[in-house]
């Protein structure tokens, strides 16, 4: 297993190659790094996180799409929680939901739908 210095290449190689597959990372620039560390990939990506896990193991926490890696869980960060908690009132009101998809290592872009 490698550590910062290796990853460190990885990533400025992957930013190069993919740079769409890196949604969250972190400055390979920089001098040192906590562990474990964070990397959020592409929904898309399994395919790099699978070979920087098997390269990197515990010292990267990886997310790909919004499920966790290798493990498939969803990841729910804090303010999803909140949210949970405290639900919306639904009756009475209406509510415009607007998605805007990116999908494909091409990043091209779905319409927005209303």
């Amino acid at each position: 297993m490698a550590g910062w210095e290796g990853l460190r290449v990885d990533l400025r190689r992957l930013l190069g190659e993919a740079p769409e597959a890196l949604v969250v990372l972190p400055d390979p620039d920089s001098e040192r790094r906590e562990r474990p560390i964070r990397i959020d990939l592409a929904a898309w990506a399994t395919d790099i996180a699978a070979e920087l896990k098997a390269k990197y193991g515990d010292v990267v926490e990886l997310r790909v799409g919004a499920m966790t890696f290798p493990a498939k869980q969803l990841w729910v960060n804090e303010y999803s929680r909140q949210c949970a908690e405290h639900p919306l009132s639904v009756r009475g009101s209406t509510y415009v939901l607007r998605l805007r998809c990116r999908f494909g290592p091409g990043g091209r872009r779905a319409r927005t739908h209303w």
